[in-house]
């Protein structure tokens, strides 16, 4: 992290995405550790015979109508964040440090006039006043949204849409405008970043959630 932020300033943007790889990275490892565990000791079960006692049939009725709480997300996904915490107590003092050190050499801010309103027209409006922090968060999310589907190979606007003077126009406020008396007009191009949330956060919910159910439906129709 330290030798990153020393070769590019960008690198500090890499953070966010560097914590939530750790996570997916180790609650994905503990989840293969903990079906390996279930797995051998149903393995150890088999070999030792089955009890056909009425209270061990009892008790292994209740376990699988209630399955173990260590093989529920929650408590994986805490003991991930509680092995991980050391690493971003470390990003997090990293980043502090660097973050004062640029603040205390004068170079946290964009000196003016470095970039121009031809290469980004939409950098200094808050500064001028002409744009509130929720035309900022519209525009530059939408911004961001054309980046994301450009990594997936999908062009918007065109390539290198970056380099030309207002190729991306803004989306003003309020989203819904009235054009006459008799017709209103609505961007739609704010919408992309709220289907991009929803597709990514599906996702999340997915990998958290239907994962972990599926594996335990498969074990308990294992288990009858």
């Amino acid at each position: 992290g330290g030798m990153g932020l020393l070769s590019a300033e960008t690198a500090i943007f890499q953070y966010p995405a560097i914590v939530l790889t750790m996570m997916a990275v180790r609650y994905r490892r503990e989840l293969l550790l903990l079906s390996m565990e279930e797995e051998a000791a149903s393995g150890a079960g088999a070999a030792a015979g089955e009890d056909s006692s009425p209270s061990s049939n009892e008790e292994n009725a209740e376990r699988s109508d209630h399955p173990q709480s260590s093989s529920l997300w929650s408590p994986l996904l805490h003991k991930t964040f509680v092995a991980l915490l050391p690493r971003y107590i470390l990003l997090a003092m990293t980043s502090t440090y660097y973050l004062l050190h640029r603040y205390r050499n004068g170079s946290l801010s964009i000196p003016n006039g470095l970039i121009r309103p031809a290469e980004n027209p939409f950098y200094n409006k808050i500064d001028n006043g002409e744009w509130t922090y929720l035309h900022r968060i519209i525009n530059y999310s939408y911004v961001l949204s054309l980046h994301i589907m450009k990594s997936f190979g999908v062009e918007i606007v065109g390539f290198s849409h970056e380099y030309g003077f207002d190729c991306i126009p803004e989306i003003k406020l309020p989203i819904v405008q009235q054009t006459s008396s008799t017709s209103w007009t609505m961007d739609l191009r704010v919408f992309l970043p709220l289907l991009l949330v929803m597709f990514f956060g599906g996702l999340v919910v997915w990998a958290w959630y239907g994962r972990t159910n599926g594996r335990q439906q498969q074990q308990q129709q294992q288990q009858t």
